[in-house]
């Protein structure tokens, strides 16, 4: 009886968490339905009022062609006649809306892209506009009373877009403002010359070219260039990054060369790094930095006072660098032309030195029987190789910022003796313009040695990236001369480098060889076979309407690149 009645309660109590669980269980699965309404009560109106010309401030012959503005964008178009001529407008932007904002971006268009055209505006950007508030800019144009020539053609259209956001609060970085195009801070920066006095058979000098200079003469389409010379100082660009391994000494990097001098590895290895003797407290053979030497040359270091420290230098790999860059020129169309302030790397011009095609940039028929066919651009050389992925790799994303009509000479055409085929002696023209007439030309006299990208109006249309290498011309502008040492030039770093300009296929008994100009790193301009392996320095062409943010060129303070 107890044990029925005990089996009775046990019954009853697992009926009761049966069902405790069947409620737990509801309650858990229950839906709960929530709706609400919420309102939109923000307004966002930020945009452009107002646009007048300040007449006032006009100078000179100046006249207001158009003014225009939309609610995001102020326009002006206007003539400009001569040096001292200025024009100048006024916008207002406002707040009508309820949501504070803050400028974003500033977007600046200019149709007339003439070299001695400048326009400026006061955009700071750099408080926050509230709601209900306003502010007011200018827009200007002019042509400097300095200019030295006047602008091809006189009207002047200018477009300023402004793109604002929402200010949420905290610290505000404005956007970066332009300071002008590159070229127009090239030129509002230095005092262009007429380079009609310049000797060009005598280096560079205080009294023989140092500074900006100027010329129409031997230039593309007879439209003026503006290039520097001599011991400039102010001609620093700071634009992009690569990414290369370091060696360095005392912080300062540490370049090796081959038993031979000549050879410089500039992404060493850890083992080359941390095996190779430095040889320091003196310029060994003009170098100007500390150097890394090997056994070979030890007694060398020691001989020229100074003194041997083993396995001091520190190894880094992958380090991302900004890339310096010094400016060449202003070339014809407008754009800027650099050369990398350093040699990224080191290469062969060619594999081969057998065949006058080897001074190619690009060449043709390997033992053909005519100029045409040794010279026909079918095959890529070592160094464009090179060159084609170093700019993949490092400037790939960048290629909106370069010229697509500026390119670079390979000049293979001939000069005096020599058919410029096979293994026929032959010297070509390059070379007797540096060395012989002492006249250089920024002209390429072929067609089909002016390497352009395949959107250019211009040469040969071959290229796929728009990379390229000095030339001799350029060399010699900018203070060199063949064989004659120039220790103090902006273009010469104390390195060995190549050029793009064919020199000579010299053939003698048992030695041949094709030549090219290269800069030497005992500061001569020298020729070299295209087999030797040499320094590598890229030489770009930034579009003319790439802009500057801050700087002065100076190697403290280089022209950014916005």
């Amino acid at each position: 009886m107890k044990d029925r009645k005990k089996r009775n309660i046990i019954i009853g109590a697992l009926c009761s968490l049966l069902v405790f669980m069947g409620i737990a269980y509801a309650i858990l699965s229950q839906t709960l339905n929530i709706s609400g309404t919420a309102n939109m009560k923000g307004n966002w109106s930020v945009k452009i009022t107002n646009m007048k010309l300040l007449e006032a401030n006009k100078t000179g012959r100046a006249e207001n062609v158009s003014n225009t503005f939309t609610d995001t964008t102020a326009s002006f178009e206007a003539n400009l006649w001569m040096p001292g001529d200025s024009i100048e407008y006024e916008v207002t932007v406002e707040n009508q809306g309820n949501i504070d904002a803050v400028l974003k971006d500033i977007i600046q268009t200019k149709t007339n892209k003439d070299k001695n055209l400048k326009f400026s505006n006061s955009l700071i950007g750099t408080e926050v506009l509230t709601s209900g508030s306003k502010m007011s800019f200018t827009m200007k144009a002019e042509i400097p009373e300095g200019a030295e020539t006047l602008p091809e053609v006189k009207e002047s259209k200018y477009e300023i877009q402004l793109i604002y956001i929402q200010y949420n609060g905290g610290e505000y970085t404005p956007p970066a403002q332009s300071i002008g195009t590159l070229a127009e801070r090239i030129l509002a920066d230095n005092t262009a010359q007429s380079d009609s006095s310049i000797d060009f058979s005598q280096i560079s000098s205080d009294t023989n070219g140092k500074g900006l200079y100027y010329t129409s003469t031997n230039t593309e389409e007879n439209k003026t260039t503006y290039y520097f010379r001599g011991d400039v100082t102010n001609n620093y660009v700071k634009f992009a990054t690569q990414t290369r391994n370091k060696c360095t000494y005392n912080g300062k990097s540490v370049a090796y060369y081959d038993s031979a001098n000549k050879t410089l590895e500039y992404n060493p290895t850890e083992a080359q790094c941390l095996s190779t003797n430095i040889c320091t407290n003196f310029k060994y053979e003009n170098y100007g930095y500390v150097v890394g030497i090997d056994e070979n040359t030890e007694t060398t270091c020691s001989s020229k006072g100074g003194t041997i420290t083993a396995n001091k230098a520190t190894f880094t790999s992958n380090v991302a660098e900004s890339i310096i860059w010094r400016i060449v020129r202003i070339n014809e169309d407008g754009s800027i032309r650099l050369v990398t302030e350093d040699p990224v790397g080191s290469s062969k011009y060619n594999n081969n030195l057998n065949d006058n095609a080897y001074v190619g940039y690009m060449y043709g028929t390997l033992g053909a029987s005519t100029y045409e066919g040794t010279h026909k651009n079918t095959n890529n050389s070592t160094i464009k190789t090179y060159l084609d992925n170093w700019y993949n790799t490092n400037l790939g994303s960048y290629t909106s910022y370069m010229s697509t009509s500026a390119g670079f000479c390979n000049d293979r055409s001939l000069y005096d003796n020599g058919e410029g085929y096979g293994t026929e002696w032959t010297w070509y023209d390059g070379y007797n313009r540096e060395s012989e007439t002492y006249k250089p030309q920024f002209k390429c006299p072929q067609t089909n040695d002016l390497f352009t990208i395949t959107t250019s109006q211009h040469g040969n249309k071959l290229l796929t990236a728009p990379i390229g290498l000095l030339t001799l011309d350029e060399l010699a502008y900018g203070g060199g001369v063949f064989s004659t040492i120039n220790n103090n030039y902006y273009l010469n770093d104390n390195t060995f480098y190549w050029t793009m300009t064919p020199v000579a296929f010299i053939s003698a008994s048992d030695t041949y060889g094709a030549h090219l100009a290269a800069n030497d790193a005992s500061s001569y301009t020298l020729q070299y076979y295209s087999n030797y392996s040499l320094g590598v320095r890229p030489v770009i062409n930034l579009s003319d309407d790439v802009e500057v943010v801050i700087g002065d060129g100076t190697k403290d303070s280089p022209y950014v690149v916005k």
